[in-house]
């Protein structure tokens, strides 16, 4: 794996990390604001 290639999958993983934990954060919240 090339140093780029390590980059790319570092960089999804973290962006759908970020997603799935908005996900998390965000329902809750919104089922208690209304």
């Amino acid at each position: 794996m090339t140093c780029a290639a390590r980059r790319v999958v570092f960089v999804r993983a973290g962006f759908f990390w970020f997603l799935r934990r908005a996900q998390v954060c965000a329902a809750p919240r919104a089922g208690l604001g209304d």
